[in-house]
Formats: structure tokens, sequence, C-alpha cells
């Protein structure tokens, strides 16, 4: 079996039963019709299955890791919902988004009318807390970033932080469980091991988008670290072609941008990252007890290699 189908398994037989069952879901239905719409669509569903998983290495039990599970599932979604309003997506996964079925405001009143539920679920008072510091750094990254920062001298680490709003949900999603258990170095090496996870899967991503005809980021106005790399290898006429394309969101020689990625080592340094990030992550994983479920992050973390 898969890695993502496992982490599927997890969501579909203990968290969506879980959340649907939830007092404040079932007396609120009507709002959070298009949350679970969306929570309901297949993907990847890590989030609240790392939760679970990092509960049993903590030695936290499964009924108190539950919710930690069911808030982080519920804010994703929520978060997705708002994505593709402000993205106008139309499509997610290939089928209808959340906003296109309900309406705009309907979708996005549900997404925002789940983030209180989701705070109050949260009983031990470190981890609400956490959970906010977490759900803060969402908010302030989801402005991201425009034309302007290609222009901007930034090193790697300092550009990937950009991405931090993608990625803060499934860090708290994985830290929390040792947070109950008061265990202050497993909290540190699932944060950093989360960190530099999150740090390939946005790479990952990023490249792919860039690599699959269409080019995506180019067409939705995003900064991806594998763009501003490319611009920074561009000569001053490469430059301007490209800020044309990127900036009017005109069409483009598709295939020329993707040679071009080619040939200037572009794909193969972010190749090469994303190694790099993946042998340190699973590095992180070796400081852990051993347990079952730590195979499963390490499934997890090489998953992230199939590029």
């Amino acid at each position: 079996m898969k890695i993502i189908e496992e982490f599927q398994k997890i969501f579909e037989l203990k968290i969506i039963p879980y959340i649907l069952n939830l007092d404040f879901v079932q007396k609120n239905l009507k709002y959070y019709e298009p949350i679970i719409y969306t929570l309901k669509k297949r993907s990847n569903k890590f989030r609240s299955a790392v939760c679970l998983i990092s509960a049993e290495i903590c030695k936290i039990e499964e009924k108190r890791a539950l919710p930690l599970a069911a808030a982080s599932e519920l804010i994703h979604s929520s978060i997705i919902i708002q994505d593709d309003l402000a993205d106008n997506n139309q499509i997610r996964r290939k089928k209808q988004v959340a906003w296109k079925k309900f309406g705009t405001c309907y979708s996005l009143h549900s997404s925002l009318f789940a983030i209180t539920d989701c705070i109050e679920m949260i009983d031990d008072n470190i981890a609400r807390k956490k959970f906010l510091s977490y759900l803060q750094n969402v908010y302030k990254c989801q402005i991201g970033q425009n034309l302007l920062n290609l222009e901007k001298s930034l090193d790697y680490e300092e550009f990937l932080s950009i991405h931090l709003g993608k990625t803060a949900i499934g860090q708290w999603s994985i830290t929390a469980p040792a947070v109950l258990a008061k265990n202050k170095k497993i909290e540190y090496i699932l944060l950093l091991f989360s960190q530099k996870l999150g740090d390939a899967g946005t790479l990952k991503n990023d490249v792919e988008d860039f690599m699959k005809e269409g080019f995506k980021d180019v067409k939705t106005g995003a900064v991806t670290y594998p763009i501003y790399l490319y611009f920074c290898k561009c000569n001053p006429q490469e430059k301007l072609s490209f800020l044309r394309v990127f900036g009017k969101n005109i069409d483009f020689d598709y295939d020329y941008f993707k040679n071009s990625f080619i040939s200037k080592g572009v794909y193969k340094e972010c190749r090469s990252r994303i190694n790099r990030l993946i042998l340190e992550a699973n590095q992180l994983l070796d400081k852990l007890p051993n347990t079952e479920n730590k195979k499963l992050l390490k499934k997890w973390a090489n998953y992230h290699k199939n590029i």
C-alpha cells in the first residue's frame, strides 16, 4: 500500500467519523456543509494522520489526540476554501471547489465559522496557545508575495520561509501530541522534521507545477522558489521576457521556458535540495524512540523524492 493511501485509511477509519460526530458539527451542519464537502474530497490527509502517528510515538492515548487531529483537518479545509476563493480556482482534484458549489459568501462564512469551534475543542491551554500561534502564521502568510519579490535578494531559507503558511498547520499537527506529553525533546525533533519535510514538499510541488504543461505558477502569479531561482539565473534580456509573461499573465512559449528551466540547472538544483532536506529529516527521526509508526514517518519523508 502506498504511503498516501495509508494516511487516507487512517483519516477515513478514525478521523472523518470523529469529525462528523462532533456535537458542534452536528448542531451546525448548515454552516459546516462546504467544509465537510471539502473534507470528503480525495486528498493526502497527512496532517491529521501524522497527529495520530505522533501520539503513538509520544505515548498519548488516541482519544486525547483525536481532537487535535480533527482541529488540524477542519482548519486546513477552511484554508483550502479561502485559497480557492483567493486564486479563483474552479476545480480542485477534479471536483468543483466549495465556493463554486455553495456560493462565495456561504463558503467563506463556513470556513471562518470553524475556527472558533476548533479552538474551543483543544482543552489543553499550552496546545491551544501554540495552535493560535501556528494559525496566526497561516493567515500572516496568506498575503503571499507579489512580483516585486523577484527583484529582491533572498537566499534559499529566506525565500522558503514565505511558504510557512502552507505548512504551519502540519507543523502543529505533528508536534501537538508532544505538547500534551510535555516532552520538549520530541516536540523539538518533530518540529524540525516537519519544517524540513514542509520545505521539501513545497519545493516538490512547485517544481512539478513548473514542469507541467500550462506552467501553472506563471498563470496564477505565484512567486515560488523554482521561479525565483530561474529568474536569478536569467540574463537581463531573459528577465524582461519572463517578467512580461509573468506580470501580464499572457500566453507564452511553454517549451522554451521548460527547456530553459532544465538547461540553466534549476531542475537539477531543486531536486538536489529536496534530497538533502529528506536526508536531514530522516536523520532527525533516528533520534526518536523506535516505534512501528516511526516507519510510517520515514516512508512519508521518502515519498517526497518522487518528482
